[in-house]
């Protein structure tokens, strides 16, 4: 797996990074460890790290169960344990307790993609298990798609934690 390149500003700040799913990418999500006082900033702050945390976690043991090579997730049983793993990174963010109303709709947004690529990963196994070629094909475009999803995802929350 390549190593994530920290920058020197996220690393004197303690930014987090997210490890991101779809495929073996890395990216950094920083998220702003400002000294600000007031209660709201300060708020915001702990929830984007115990968001960004409990995404980090389920994402680790992803790439842990899966694997970091790009072949991984091609099997049947590769794709059923992918299932599972998703399911289980949205677990771990559902528990994130959330008061902050962008962060929430963050929150639903990484839930409903982890839910979606959790189900279309099982379509996708069960298709290949039946060796029924046509939807293999539009299940494995469907999971692309889904895929893609994450990296507008992971820029805002990037903006929205950064925000001071």
């Amino acid at each position: 797996m390549t190593a994530v390149r920290v920058p020197p500003f996220e690393r004197r700040y303690g930014f987090q990074s997210v490890r991101r799913f779809g495929g073996v990418r890395c990216v950094v999500v920083a998220v702003a460890l400002l000294g600000l006082s007031a209660c709201g900033p300060k708020k915001r702050i702990e929830e984007c790290r115990a968001f960004v945390g409990a995404i980090n976690e389920g994402v680790d043991k992803i790439h842990k169960s899966m694997g970091a090579t790009p072949e991984s997730g091609q099997s049947v049983a590769e794709l059923r344990a992918l299932a599972l793993e998703m399911d289980g990174a949205a677990k771990l963010t559902e528990k994130v307790s959330l008061t902050t109303p962008e962060l929430e709709k963050f929150s639903q947004r990484y839930l409903e993609l982890t839910k979606d690529l959790a189900t279309a990963s099982r379509e996708l196994a069960d298709a290949v298990d039946a060796v029924d070629v046509e939807k293999s094909t539009k299940l494995q475009s469907r999971m692309e798609e889904i895929v893609k999803k994450e990296d507008p995802l992971v820029e805002e929350l990037n903006r929205f934690c950064q925000t001071p």
